[in-house]
């Protein structure tokens, strides 16, 4: 077979769909295996910059309810609904301003720039209580900006973040961690010194708060953009006395951020590269090892497709639900608690301006490619969030572990309950794109261990292709409606004898009852 590398383009792709149908056997562990990890039912959560909570959260006192009915579908999967982290390139560059009522973006958009980059936020104290908008039981992290080295500043907004959610809660939303600082690799010489300056910035903003080893929200923190063992590293950072003292004491997560590359140059192919997501995952073993031995929890706490808001024609197709879904659980596997999406919208000239990699857009009026928007809608990668939820479950205590399949396009995860496996996730990311020729690709997997008294259903997402954004469904059903709701029937299949055939740019999950 030929080696699936990034490289390959649309005229690469046509060919390889014609690749004949193969067999692939995957062999199901007898008992759970002592290399399985526990999934945290937020495992695919999202980030927000600041100037897209209010679009996201809604105008204050009238939530979005797209936004609600979409994540409801989630909570109704997996029992919680995704955490919310707002914070990104926008948290370095936004001031607090008491006067200012909820949010001020400067500059405007005009008709000749529309969608210019917002360099200055202006928040005031009634912003962080947008998060009373977020659905029941949501987690949020805030950033606070350490960029512009402005203690009085920080200090500002971190008090009106804590009087905006007393005792740690807002209604039934919960302050979960505060970030100081947005991908400090950016804006310091070393790890050195972004480990002093972040320190005092704790320690201050700590006492002006009064926080409490154990108790309300903890801190976060690296979230480097990029990983340099000789200095931008967690494993650098935590010794560099960063967790000494009672500023330490009250870190309990670290965040590394990670994309697939940029969205000037981004593909299809490159989403669909099996081997190319798992060698960056692969990268942070050593760190997330080094954290987890210290008792700290390891996130990608802003991650997605490609950065720089995504690649049209990549980040916004059929491809993202197929990457999301392996990205996330193999993410799991290596001990990676949370993969925070990222998701960003900017106040333009006449309309809202998304960037292409967005979960969902919760307004109408958006500006995608050449066409606007009449309403809020789903993008493709959220069927990646459905995946998943539906594959963790409510228990709260089930584990995941990859089973290895001897093919370049198949991957597949076992999940566990109580040490019984109880549903298997098989995701054949061969390509099958609208220029492809033929008939599409089908490989037939054989589970070894699931046999003809085995009762096995197993459910289907389809993309028609890689590369469209309409079209897909999840169980037989469409969620490119108007209030984010499915609709039609939900289609389950019988597994006979342990043989599924997967085609090409699909996923199946499979339930052992």
């Amino acid at each position: 077979m030929v080696p699936w590398t990034s490289t390959i383009g649309i005229v690469g792709f046509a060919s390889l769909a014609l690749v004949a149908g193969q067999n692939v056997s995957i062999s199901l562990p007898t008992t759970q295996p002592t290399n399985s990890t526990l999934l945290d039912q937020r495992l695919c959560s999202m980030s927000l910059e600041f100037q897209s909570l209010e679009y996201y959260a809604g105008e204050l006192g009238h939530p979005n309810q797209f936004t609600h009915n979409v994540i409801q579908n989630i909570v109704q999967r997996v029992g919680l609904p995704p955490a919310m982290r707002i914070g990104g390139n926008t948290q370095d560059r936004t001031y607090f301003d008491s006067s200012v009522d909820i949010a001020v973006r400067l500059p405007e958009g005009t008709a000749e720039v529309p969608n210019p980059k917002q360099m200055q936020i202006y928040v005031g104290p009634k912003f962080f209580k947008l998060s009373e908008n977020l659905p029941k039981n949501t987690v949020v992290t805030y950033g606070v900006n350490l960029k512009f080295d402005n203690l009085t500043d920080a200090l500002g907004e971190a008090t009106a973040l804590f009087n905006a959610f007393p005792h740690g809660n807002q209604g039934s939303v919960k302050l979960e961690l505060l970030e100081i600082g947005n991908e400090p690799d950016f804006y310091f010489d070393g790890v050195d010194s972004y480990a002093a300056q972040w320190t005092e910035f704790a320690k201050n903003i700590s006492q002006a708060v009064k926080l409490v080893p154990g108790k309300g929200p903890a801190f976060q923190t690296g979230d480097f953009a990029g990983h340099s063992a000789s200095n931008f590293s967690i494993t650098r950072l935590l010794n560099t006395g960063i967790l000494s003292g009672d500023t330490g004491a009250r870190i309990n997560t670290v965040s590394q951020h990670m994309y697939m590359g940029d969205g000037a140059t981004g593909t299809v192919s490159t989403l669909l590269n099996k081997g190319l997501s798992r060698s960056k995952l692969a990268s942070f073993k050593s760190d997330i090892a080094y954290a987890n031995s210290k008792g700290l929890r390891y996130i990608l706490g802003e991650t997605n497709s490609f950065y720089n808001g995504g690649a049209t024609n990549a980040s916004n197709t059929g491809a993202t639900a197929i990457w999301a879904t392996d990205y996330s659980l193999q993410a799991a596997t290596l001990n990676i608690s949370r993969t925070y999406y990222h998701n960003n919208i900017a106040s333009g000239y006449q309309a809202y301006y998304p960037a292409v990699y967005n979960i969902f857009e919760p307004v109408g009026n958006v500006v995608i490619g050449n066409s606007t928007t009449t309403r809020p809608q789903i993008q493709p990668q959220y069927h990646a969030f459905l995946v998943v939820a539906e594959a963790i479950g409510k228990s709260g205590k089930s584990r995941v572990a990859e089973l290895p399949a001897a093919s370049d396009y198949i991957a597949s995860y076992g999940i566990w309950e109580k040490g019984k496996l109880v549903r298997i996730v098989i995701i054949n990311s061969q390509p099958w794109v609208y220029a492809s020729t033929g008939t599409r690709p089908v490989i037939t997997v054989q589970l070894q261990g699931i046999t003809k008294h085995t009762k096995a259903t197993y459910k289907t997402l389809y993309v028609p292709y890689a590369d469209i954004a309409q079209g897909l469904t999840w169980a037989g059903q469409s969620y490119a409606t108007e209030s984010g709701f499915p609709s039609g029937k939900v289609v389950q299949e019988v597994v006979k004898d342990g043989q599924l055939n997967i085609s090409a740019t699909s996923i199946v999950l499979v339930s052992i009852h």
